[in-house]
């Protein structure tokens, strides 16, 4: 990075960005094909109500994050690990493995990532974008706990298994990028950040290895924000799916549970 200009700082600064929100932009893309199927597939109507409000929030969230990401650089293609976690919701057969994987994880990670950029961005218009996002994604991870809080103990042992089981493999995923779990192939897709580094003169695997050596260094790792173990490791423990059957699985990868 010390190597490069000023204008080739400025090119990677702004296809870093645009590849960190064209994640966040599959996610909300993801969130509103998950809350079209959670319309149907929820079995009360005061849960199909408010699934359909969400439906307009993600497609509103779609539209703003693409209008915003074209004007730093291009919409950069999903990573592997996120397509696979997405997919599993999609796919998934139980609609509360859809409402925790979608309200409960990928929404309480939005949640606290949009916290943290407006925290840290200069950018008056993306403050606002993620602050009223984040306010959104607020609504909809509270929608998540309650609704599972009462869901959940009224499931069959076999099936709130199944669901416990789907939480721990959508964590590892995104914390490891596979290890397991329902999908670890995220469809063949390769990854796009190597091209946010190479086409600006990085050396992505010199990258990589920095920023690995930085991720391994307790003090640095503590200065930084921590958004599975303050949002999302929480929250799954909130509505009782980290039990002492799947808690060591938690453990292996790191969370005090």
């Amino acid at each position: 990075m010390k190597a490069l200009s000023d204008e080739k700082r400025e090119q990677f600064a702004a296809r870093r960005s645009a590849w960190t929100l064209s994640q966040f932009l599959h996610g909300e893309q993801g969130a509103l094909l998950c809350c079209g199927q959670l319309v149907e597939a929820v079995p009360d109507m005061d849960g199909k109500l408010y699934a359909a409000t969400q439906v307009v929030d993600e497609a509103r969230h779609v539209e703003v994050f693409h209008r915003y990401i074209t004007r730093l650089d291009q919409v950069y293609s999903i990573e592997p690990s996120l397509h696979a976690v997405l997919n599993a919701i999609l796919e998934a057969d139980l609609w509360q493995m859809k409402c925790v994987g979608m309200q409960v994880i990928t929404e309480s990670l939005a949640m606290g990532t949009f916290k943290s950029m407006k925290e840290n961005t200069r950018d008056d218009l993306l403050r606002k974008v993620v602050e009223l996002t984040a306010q959104d994604e607020a609504r909809h991870v509270s929608y998540g706990l309650i609704y599972m809080k009462e869901e959940l103990p009224r499931m069959s042992d076999p099936d709130r298994e199944r669901v416990e089981d789907f939480a721990l493999s959508a964590i590892r995923l995104l914390t490891t990028g596979g290890g397991g779990g329902a999908d670890s192939s995220g469809g063949g897709i390769l990854s796009s950040r190597e091209a946010v580094y190479t086409e600006v003169g990085i050396d992505y695997d010199e990258a990589m290895r920095e920023i690995g050596e930085k991720a391994n260094d307790p003090e640095f790792a503590d200065s930084g924000p921590r958004m599975f173990e303050d949002h999302v490791v929480p929250q799954l423990q909130r509505v009782g799916l980290v039990t002492d059957r799947v808690a060591p699985g938690y453990r292996e990868l790191g969370f005090e549970v």
